[in-house]
């Protein structure tokens, strides 16, 4: 009954980033959708770039974490010649 909760670490720039780059291409591939008709291609391409940059962000964290996580595994033992 006792065991407190760790807190969750604070979150990396990378993942900042990429909830903004996320919901920036929501909305905006919701607007473009909403006025396709006055809607140009550029924008289309502008939405699918904001969803690759969010891609980006996202294997960026994940490849920090992995960074971090082999941090903390412990070091091979070095093999010495006889």
């Amino acid at each position: 009954m006792g065991a407190h909760a760790t807190p969750p670490p604070p979150l990396t720039p990378a993942q900042i980033m990429f909830a903004l780059f996320a919901s920036c291409a929501a909305v905006w591939s919701w607007f473009v959708w909403r006025e396709r008709q006055h809607a140009h291609r550029v924008h289309i391409l502008m939405a699918t770039l904001c969803v690759f940059k969010a891609f980006t962000l996202m294997a960026q964290v994940r490849l920090e974490t992995w960074s971090s996580t082999y941090a903390l595994l412990p070091a091979k033992p070095q093999l010495t010649p006889q």
